[in-house]
């Protein structure tokens, strides 16, 4: 019987953990991120206000974290290529462990006071190699 109580036990793990799974999927699906080019971001951010975007530029921190288009951007502080970010984490965790390198961030795009920024940033990988540096919690 002990048996037969582990194993149950062990099949309702697997399935709470497929259904988080499912769930989590079944959101993407109903709010895709779309992958576009910092560029495109650039130009047109009204396009993508209110949508999740998936974006690779050069983060850096200046007075606030910025995403921008390259880092000669970033080195010459040329706003004008350049989206600032919301950083969720605490103490500026996103910026100061993923900062001054190229990443590819998740977030959505939001008009706040006359300019756009990148909100609700989910996560930011290491553009180069492919792996996470921050993820929300």
């Amino acid at each position: 019987m002990r048996r037969f109580g582990t194993t149950i036990c062990a099949i309702l793990a697997t399935f709470v953990a497929s259904a988080d799974a499912l769930s989590d999927s079944a959101s993407e699906l109903r709010d895709p991120a779309y992958s576009i080019s910092m560029v495109q971001l650039i130009v047109d951010p009204k396009h993508y206000e209110g949508k999740r975007v998936e974006v690779v530029g050069y983060l850096r921190q200046v007075v606030n974290p910025t995403l921008f288009l390259n880092r000669i951007s970033a080195d010459t502080r040329d706003f004008a290529s350049s989206i600032l970010l919301v950083d969720p984490s605490k103490e500026w965790e996103m910026s100061s462990v993923c900062g001054d390198k190229y990443v590819k961030i998740v977030g959505r795009v939001m008009l706040s006071r006359e300019a756009f920024e990148l909100a609700n940033i989910e996560k930011v990988e290491d553009a180069k190699l492919v792996e996470p540096c921050w993820e929300a919690k």
